[in-house]
């Protein structure tokens, strides 16, 4: 259910007093959700994606889109039993995600061990290629401990090497698991609220798979924690550009309802005060049109600006708006209330009484049945 809007006072309507967005939590502040929802889904599949050849090859029952694949025997039950873990709801989703994250990029790393050597062995007495493989290996491992430093440097080092070498199985490869790391770290760190150290590891990532979109957008979700907006909505906007080149479109939608997400929050912000002051509305329009300046408006933006402009007395420019809104909506016909009752209320103040009560009726529902109702059962009889 969406909270309330603010509304004028008027003829005994009462007026709500808050309606933030619910998934939004305030700035700086992580998200203490019980269960994975549809936002954070698109995190966990982050991990999932980091997961090795291997493990990606399994029967992998996910919360959605379930997809069956060959079984590989040798770790067929691990992707599913972290799946649980960090679905189960006897686990916090913080500590579930981490588990995830944990475990795959260990079983990650396990997998990778083994296959450059075969092919450095394979050079015999080589040094440039035994060196890769030292190389290679001190990465893995310290990759394993944690030591991002460490791995970073050594798996570079063995790229430049396979590189010379022209060994380009074997640089695709170690770039591969070192973009795999960057990812599940950058995860964690966020999840961690570790800000600076997740744009290190988008940064790094970004640095060896630069057409992978997805680390542009956790390069804006790092510095939008950290409030530099210019430099976030740029990384946001490249990884637009570059997922609808790619056809990534997954990352594509996180990224526009991220900027969205953002200035929405900010105009629900300015709205939701007891006493809505000419300041207050100047911000929350100001919000919404820079994520026009992004992005295409969603209906939810729609719906902020309805309530701005009815809280500015611009009512023609609240209904229109509203009725914007309400046809991008999608939800249910409770969330759908709260643009008809926009609607009704402006209807209302203009002085149109008649079409304001045929609307109150279609806005009678969920969190708005009750106001909708006094207008209906007070001013429409």
């Amino acid at each position: 259910m969406n909270p309330s809007p603010p509304t004028k006072p008027s003829r005994g309507a009462s007026r709500t007093d808050a309606w933030k967005l619910p998934s939004m939590p305030a700035r700086n502040t992580a998200s203490r959700c019980s269960a994975i929802n549809s936002n954070n889904l698109h995190l966990l599949e982050a991990y999932l994606a980091a997961l090795p050849f291997s493990m990606k090859h399994q029967k992998i029952h996910r919360p959605m889109n379930v997809r069956s694949m060959p079984e590989n025997p040798v770790i067929v039950f691990f992707p599913r039993t972290l799946l649980s873990m960090a679905t189960s709801v006897s686990f916090s989703y913080r500590s579930a995600l981490r588990s995830l994250a944990v475990a795959s990029l260990a079983l990650f790393i396990v997998a990778a061990f083994t296959a450059l050597p075969s092919l450095a062995q394979s050079e015999g007495g080589n040094s440039a290629m035994q060196q890769l493989e030292q190389s290679y290996r001190q990465g893995m491992q310290a990759g394993q401990q944690g030591n991002h430093e460490v791995a970073y440097n050594n798996l570079s080092e063995a790229i430049e090497l396979a590189a010379q070498e022209e060994q380009e199985n074997a640089r695709r490869q170690i770039q591969d698991n070192l973009t795999r790391m960057a990812k599940n770290w950058g995860n964690d760190a966020l999840e961690n609220e570790n800000y600076e150290d997740a744009l290190m590891h988008f940064e790094t990532g970004a640095e060896y798979a630069s057409e992978d979109a997805y680390f542009y957008y956790g390069m804006g979700v790092a510095q939008l924690r950290l409030e530099n907006e210019d430099e976030a909505m740029q990384h946001m906007q490249e990884s637009i550009r570059i997922g609808e080149e790619n056809g990534d479109q997954r990352t594509v939608s996180l990224a526009t309802d991220r900027i969205r997400d953002e200035y929405v929050a900010r105009a629900s912000a300015s709205l939701s005060k007891d006493n809505v002051t000419s300041s207050d509305i100047e911000a929350a329009l100001e919000a919404l049109d820079t994520l026009e300046e992004y992005v295409d408006p969603s209906d939810r933006s729609y719906f902020y600006r309805a309530v701005a402009l009815f809280e500015d007395s611009d009512y023609e420019g609240a209904i229109e708006n509203a009725r914007q809104g309400l046809e991008l909506h999608s939800g249910s016909r409770s969330d759908a209330a709260r643009y008809h009752f926009v609607i009704a209320e402006s209807q209302f103040q203009s002085g149109d009484t008649e079409a304001a009560c045929s609307t109150f009726e279609d806005a009678a529902y969920g969190d708005y049945r009750a106001r909708a109702q006094h207008y209906l059962e007070n001013e429409c009889e």
